[in-house]
């Protein structure tokens, strides 16, 4: 479904991405590790179309984002760490932006889809600026999927929630995982990317060190530390 292939990438003088390739497939989710600086939220932005690519190729159902990148769009969601939401909207009228700039066909029945199965409804009335750090990445989330996405980024998606809303999230994404939406997924978290991961991919200084299941990757001392 989504191939990645010897991707470099320069910012300034700096080389942050050295040659990665990377494969996932349909309903996958990998889960991406790494210390601070070590190249993910630019890989993700990479793989979102987000950030021009210089080098290498990235293919999402044969089709390559050099010359189909519209295309890839439509099928790529993309939960960047920031929330990137209108802070004075409220939530309902931030869906109802989004899903106009998507032109999605039959908005109102999407938006209160997402209203629904991101628990937003008591909520849906409210300025963005006034949520809950959990509630605030929830309506991200529901942005990133507003177009039915074959392909979720997500990154870090579960800085400033509270416990009962983790605890929400990941059962959600692992549905969304056997229903065939393919998965990349960034975290400090170790728990969560055991928990949701069916493979592991790890960053450090800008290169692919590791790639592999999470069976091998429990057994990389270096990169779940204390993890048995």
């Amino acid at each position: 479904m989504l191939k990645v292939e010897n991707i470099t990438k320069k910012i300034r003088d700096r080389t942050v991405l050295h040659h990665i390739n990377l494969q996932l497939a349909e309903g996958e989710v990998l889960g991406l590790i790494g210390p601070n600086g070590a190249g993910k939220t630019t890989l993700l932005s990479l793989l979102s179309t987000t950030m021009p690519l210089e080098s290498g190729d990235i293919t999402v159902d044969g089709l390559s984002v050099r010359n189909h990148v519209n295309e890839i769009r439509k099928k790529i969601g993309y939960v960047p760490q920031e929330i990137a939401l209108y802070p004075t909207l409220t939530v309902f009228d931030n869906l109802s932006f989004w899903a106009s700039m998507l032109q999605i066909k039959d908005k109102h029945k999407r938006i209160k889809d997402m209203v629904q199965l991101l628990h937003l409804k008591n909520v849906q009335n409210e300025r963005i600026e006034r949520l809950s750090g959990g509630y605030k990445r929830r309506v991200n989330i529901a942005v990133a999927l507003m177009h039915e996405p074959s392909i979720l980024l997500m990154d870090e998606p579960t800085v400033g929630m509270d416990l009962f809303s983790k605890q929400e999230l990941l059962p959600f994404l692992k549905d969304l995982s056997k229903n065939g939406t393919s998965i990349i997924y960034t975290s400090h978290d170790v728990e969560e990317l055991l928990y949701l991961s069916d493979r592991i991919a790890m960053l450090e200084e800008g290169k692919l060190v590791f790639n592999g299941s999470v069976k091998e990757a429990k057994q990389e001392i270096t990169l779940l530390q204390g993890i048995n």
